[in-house]
């Protein structure tokens, strides 16, 4: 036997030892592979350097923008359901969470990092219905999801993983030309629609191009809003059973309210300066208007009948706008390429929503009674001039600069980054919400008095610097070890005031604190690539959230009673950063001549002093505070998968699954129950599956196609708080958890002999509408978020 077979047979051996189950189907036909099949597949920066998907250590997905048009991928929200170990929640407000691995949070500095193109882009939990900046997807190269914290090489925020938005660069050399339109109706709503154009072309024939972009979309709204009726509540009511009662909706004062519409613009410009040199200045700019929220009364609704209705006073709307200009230099210096971002982030958003149910449900109410929860609503809810406005909004202010510093050669055993970061952003937060009848209802004053109730302004300032490095050394052939380290300073400084009556006694509150921190986050990494298409990697890698400050929480009786039964004497002031460190073993093959490709991978990941909310103080404090909380450990794995069944069919499969639960109880000295419960679940959606199967097919001569695509999204109902007595404030026996989400979605479509693209679809074909709350009940009328019913449309795309 040669040294070669005997060699060939020994990476066999191990490959299958080390991979197991994670490329069982991949080993079999490696020595009749090549590297051929790499051919077509996605280029990503994922490392800060373009790569092959299937050749980098780590766990990515990627969209193109011809992969998010195939499959009707129109916002954020559908990538997150293709794609495994990755979870968006919007809740009933204007609120969005993203969790990437079990590793989330709606409070403090966010877990995962949004960019687009370099830019870090994503919102502290500052004030109320805080919501993460989300760019619409059209004119794309890419989307790239990064599961695993990225702490190396893109810092604090990335703690969980990335999502990042990349933009398109202008052409030197050719005329590109893409455009987009989609008409749809939903069962039981309003149209929706969509128009967008991007043009690209030389200006000067290999030294100066330009990229413009264009886009509206309009989602039309499919939840009615009608006045709550007072005592029209029938059936069951209480602690007992709430959700078996109905109440009548009164007359439809706006059909369809939920309308959302997305305006974005986007302008680039690239000159290059001899044969190393090249400036692109850009200017983004994104628009959301939501005229109403997705959020329903379940008294009032009826989801298997298609009824969805709000019993709010007035339209619950809101504006989020951002202005990113952006430079990018990239020099070439032989050796390595120096690449220098430097950009601004400016954001403005704004809303007014309805406080009514809020104040009724969380203050001390005369009429409200354990058995008939609903008798203020019935007293407040007959006045003609009854309601409660809170004003808000978020603004964001930050400059970003990063340079870093590549190795150009490839081929060198060596290959590296270093780079040096700098960011400073301030935020701030406002919410003023007054009530006609607040003051009645605490038993102050009798009748009408538009009061101020609750008037916060909240100041906090980010900064940060850090340098960094990554390189990675191929020892022998196919064998590569990665080594990354970066090195931070952080500070962050808060300040808080509060007026109004729900401020307590003294009618105002104020909180002001200082938080640094200079964190060390190191990577190390082990990848062997057996052959061209079958490569094995181990990862383990820290990420780290900067900490922060609380807002005040008012002094009065109830509130310092329930600090006290968790141990605070007072709300702490500062809390500090938490940190995780995460084990991944993956394997990515490619086998059948390229027909087959599966990339796998298995983590275990511990998440020590998480910050967390102790929300909702008690019945009568809904206010919360912010503390670190124990450690956590969240395990699972993901498995995607495409298979090329015949010259026509292709079958896709991606499966994730995820659990996370305390590893400790926390229980503060002279505290009557625990802050946090060993085995308690932090939340999540345990198993995602997607499956797919696109047929090509020629019709009239001309290319066509037919895909079908489900999701699936299991039930969490692992013990949580709000399922366990031993949590009086928030136990509720009979909350209604998100059920399994089962998502049918049908497309079809031709490429016309001109290049146009017509397809038309179905989604949400069984019409299964998400009507889970999954945490403790706000109020009695329970609102909640539902998925779009089903929905029709066509789409038209062209491409020069």
């Amino acid at each position: 036997m040669t040294h070669h077979h005997r060699s060939m047979r020994l990476k066999s051996a191990l490959l299958c030892g080390v991979t197991g189950c994670l490329a069982f189907a991949g080993v079999a036909n490696a020595q009749d592979t090549t590297a051929d099949t790499m051919v077509g597949e996605v280029v990503v920066t994922a490392t800060r350097r373009a790569e092959v998907l299937s050749r980098i250590p780590m766990s990515v997905a990627a969209y193109t923008q011809e992969k998010m048009d195939q499959q009707g991928i129109r916002q954020l929200d559908d990538v997150m359901r293709f794609t495994p170990g990755v979870n968006l929640t919007r809740n009933a407000s204007t609120s969005t969470n993203i969790s990437i691995r079990g590793v989330s949070s709606t409070v403090g500095a966010g877990t995962t990092g949004i960019y687009v193109d370099d830019t870090p882009i994503q919102i502290r939990a500052l004030g109320s219905q805080p919501r993460n900046a989300i760019p619409n997807l059209f004119d794309l190269e890419r989307v790239e999801v990064l599961r695993g914290p990225q702490g190396t090489l893109f810092g604090a925020g990335a703690q969980g993983g990335a999502i990042r938005f990349i933009t398109p660069k202008p052409s030197l050399s050719g005329v590109d030309v893409y455009a987009r339109g989609e008409l749809a109706y939903t069962e039981s709503g309003s149209a929706s629609y969509e128009a967008g154009v991007a043009l690209g072309a030389p200006l000067v024939e290999d030294q100066l191009g330009f990229r413009i972009s264009a886009y509206h979309r309009r989602d039309g709204g499919f939840i009615d809003r009608a006045r709550y009726v007072p005592g029209s509540v029938a059936g069951p009511l209480g602690v007992a059973s709430p959700y078996t009662g109905r109440a009548t909706p009164g007359p439809v004062q706006e059909k369809n309210s939920n309308d959302f519409d997305t305006y974005a613009f986007r302008a680039a410009l690239t000159a290059k300066i001899g044969d190393s040199l090249t400036i692109t200045p850009s200017l983004y700019y994104n628009h959301l208007y939501s005229h109403d929220l997705n959020q329903a009364w379940w008294i009032l609704s009826d989801p298997s009948e298609q009824r969805f209705v709000s019993g709010n006073t007035r339209p619950e709307t809101n504006k989020d706008r951002f202005w990113l200009p952006a430079l990018n230099v990239e020099w070439d210096l032989g050796f390595a390429t120096l690449t220098s971002n430097t950009s601004r982030l400016m954001r403005n958003e704004d809303g007014v929503y309805d406080y009514a149910t809020y104040n009724l449900a969380n203050f001390p109410v005369r009429y409200r009674t354990a058995t008939n929860p609903f008798g203020a609503f019935d007293r407040y809810y007959g006045f003609a001039d009854f309601s409660a406005g809170n004003i808000n909004g978020n603004n964001q202010d930050s400059f970003n600069q990063e340079i870093r510093l590549a190795s150009n050669d490839s081929e060198s055993p060596f290959t590296w980054v270093v780079g040096f970061y700098y960011a400073k952003a301030n935020q701030s937060s406002k919410q003023s919400v007054r009530d006609r009848y607040f003051s009645e209802y605490i038993g102050v004053t009798p009748g009408p008095s538009d009061l101020l109730v609750y008037d916060e302004t909240l100041d906090a300032y980010d900064k940060q610097t850090a340098v960094f490095g990554e390189v990675t050394w191929e020892i022998i052939d196919g064998l590569k070890v990665t080594g990354g380290l970066r090195y931070a300073k952080t500070s962050f400084d808060f300040v808080g005031e509060v007026y109004g009556l729900a401020a307590g006694p003294a009618g105002y509150i104020r909180n002001e604190g200082h938080q640094s921190e200079k964190p060390l986050t190191p990577k190390i990494s082990v990848q062997y690539q057996w052959d061209p298409n079958n490569l094995t990697y181990f990862t383990a890698a820290k990420g780290y959230r900067i900490g922060g400050s609380n807002r005040a929480v008012p002094n009065t009786p109830d509130c310092l009673a329930a600090l006290n039964a968790i141990g605070y004497q007072s709300a702490p002031s500062a809390y500090d950063s938490d940190n995780v460190w995460s084990y991944e073993l993956g394997s990515k093959n490619s086998f059948m001549d390229g027909r087959a490709r599966i990339a796998a991978a298995a983590y275990m990941i511990k998440w020590t002093d998480i910050i967390r909310s102790v929300g909702r103080l008690g019945n009568n404090c809904p206010y919360g505070i912010i503390a670190n909380l124990g450690e956590a450990t969240s395990k699972g794995f993901e498995f995607e998968s495409t298979f090329n069944a015949t010259d026509s069919l292709t079958l896709g499969l991606a499966v994730g699954y995820n659990n996370i639960e305390y590893d400790e109880s926390i229980r503060l000295p002279g505290a009557a129950q625990d802050l946090v419960t060993e085995g308690h679940t932090l939340g999540g959606v345990p198993w995602t599956v997607a499956l797919s199967a696109n047929y090509a097919f020629e019709a009239a001569g001309m290319p066509a196609f037919a895909r079908v695509d489900y999701i699936y999204r299991s039930v969490n109902d692992s013990l949580r708080p709000e399922l366990d007595p031993a949590y009086p404030s928030v136990y509720d026996p009979t909350i209604l958890l998100a059920p399994e989400e089962h998502d049918l979605r049908l497309r079809a479509g031709i490429t016309l002999d001109n290049g146009t693209d017509i397809s038309v679809f179905a989604n949400n074909v069984l019409n299964r509408t998400k009507t889970g709350f999954g945490g403790y009940r706000v109020t009695p009328v329970d609102e909640f978020t539902a998925i779009r019913p089903r929905t029709f449309g066509i789409t038209a795309a062209y491409r020069y």
